[in-house]
C-alpha cells in the first residue's frame, strides 16, 4: 500500500509540474528540468519495481534447492562411485566430486545456456523418441479435432517445439499465441519477456515476438484470428485473412491486418503500422508511455487503445482492463481470450 501511494505521489508532482498553468523561467529552469528528470527516474524504477511484484504474486512459487555437502549416503554419484553435490542455482554453478582421498571442482553448465519460454515448449525424450511420425509442419497438418500441444518444426531446419493447437475454437488448425483464461500469469511484463515469451503451455501463456514473427516472416501468407469471451458467457471472433508482423530490428511492428470476417468487430487495424511497446521499452507514438497508463504490452496507437488484451485481468471497466472494445454489448474485462495465427493454404 505504502508503494502505491508513493507511486501516485510522484506521479502526481509529476504532472502537477509538468501541466500547471505557469512553467518556471530565467535562472530556475536548470533547476525545474533536473528535478523533472529525477522524477522520471524514480517513476521509472517503482513501476519496474511493480511489474516484479504483480509477476511473483501471480507465479508458482518455485522449489527451494538447499545445497549440503554429500555423504557416502547420497544417492547421486557418477560413473566413478565419486558422489556428486549438485546445486540447481542459476547461473552455473559449482559442483564439487568427493571421494576418499581427493576433493576436485569442476564447473558445471546446464545443457541448455538459457530455459526457453513459456514453460513446456520444449520437447521431452519421451516425444522425440517416437520420430519424425510425431512431428508436424504446422497445426493445420494435425489429424487431430482435440485442442492441445503437438510437436511442430516451424521451418525446415528448426528443431521441433511444441506448440498449443487450437481445433476448435471457430475452425481448426490454429497455433495459439496467448492464452488467457484465469488471470493466473500477469502480462504486465518487460520487453525481454514479450520477446521470449512467458507463462505456461498447459496455463495461460504469451508465445514470445521473436518466436512469432519468425514463424510468420517463412514466405508463406498467415492469418489471425482473436477469439474472446467475457465475463457474462458471450463468445465472439475476429478474424484476418492477411497478417505479418514484423521482426527484432523493425521493433516487431504490427505490418498487416485484413480484410475482417467475424462477429466482434475489428478492434486491431487502427493498431496496424504500431511498434510494440512494453513498460520499459517505450515504441508508441503516444507523448506517454501507453504500456505503462495502460497496464500491458502491445501495438499502441496515438492514443494507445482500441483493444488491449494483455491489459489487466478482471470483470472491470478499467482503461488498464484487458478489452475488444468492438465487441458488442461488452467487450472490457474479458474472461478469456486467444489470439491464434494459421498458415493460408
Amino acid at each position: 500500500m505504502k508503494f502505491r501511494i508513493t507511486l501516485f505521489l510522484l506521479m502526481f508532482a509529476k504532472l502537477d509540474l509538468t501541466n500547471g498553468e505557469t512553467q518556471p523561467t530565467g535562472g530556475c529552469g536548470f533547476g525545474y528540468e533536473l528535478m523533472i528528470a529525477k522524477l522520471e527516474s524514480i517513476e521509472e524504477r517503482l513501476l519496474a519495481m511493480e511489474a516484479k511484484l504483480q509477476n511473483v504474486c501471480t507465479e508458482e512459487t518455485a522449489k527451494e534447492m538447499k545445497v549440503a555437502l554429500p555423504t557416502h549416503e547420497s544417492d547421486e554419484s557418477d560413473a566413478s562411485g565419486d558422489e556428486i553435490m549438485v546445486s540447481t542455482i542459476d547461473p552455473p554453478t559449482t559442483v564439487a566430486f568427493f571421494d576418499q582421498t581427493t576433493v576436485r571442482t569442476v564447473h558445471r553448465f546446464k545443457a541448455e545456456s538459457t530455459p526457453k519460454y513459456p514453460v513446456g515448449i520444449e520437447p521431452t525424450a519421451e516425444q522425440l523418441a517416437v520420430g519424425e511420425d510425431s512431428i508436424y509442419s504446422s497445426c493445420r497438418e494435425v489429424p487431430s479435432r482435440v485442442s492441445k500441444k503437438f510437436l511442430i518444426r516451424i521451418s525446415a531446419d528448426a528443431q521441433p517445439i511444441n506448440l498449443l493447437c487450437d481445433m476448435n475454437s471457430v475452425d481448426a488448425g490454429w497455433i495459439v499465441v496467448q492464452n488467457r483464461f484465469n488471470g493466473s500469469e500477469s502480462f504486465y511484463r518487460s520487453w525481454k519477456d514479450y520477446e521470449a515469451g512467458f507463462g505456461n503451455l498447459d496455463g495461460e501463456f504469451w508465445l514470445g515476438l521473436e518466436r512469432i514473427s519468425t514463424m510468420v516472416n517463412n514466405g508463406r501468407q498467415w492469418e489471425i484470428m482473436f477469439w474472446l469471451k467475457n465475463f457474462q458467457g458471450l463468445v465472439q471472433y475476429s478474424k484476418f485473412t492477411k497478417f505479418s508482423l514484423g521482426n527484432a530490428t523493425e521493433l516487431y511492428i504490427l505490418k498487416q491486418t485484413g480484410p475482417y470476417a467475424g462477429n466482434a468487430g475489428d478492434s486491431i487495424t487502427r493498431h496496424v503500422g504500431n511498434k510494440f511497446t512494453t513498460y520499459d521499452r517505450d515504441n508508441d507514438p503516444a507523448p506517454y508511455n501507453c504500456a505503462k497508463k495502460h497496464r500491458g504490452g502491445w501495438w499502441y496507437h496515438n492514443t494507445c487503445i482500441s483493444s488491449n488484451l494483455n491489459g489487466v485481468y478482471g470483470y472491470t471497466a478499467s482503461d488498464q482492463s484487458n478489452r475488444w472494445d468492438t465487441m458488442k454489448p461488452q467487450g472490457y474485462g474479458l474472461q478469456a481470450s486467444r489470439i491464434m495465427i494459421r498458415e493460408v493454404w
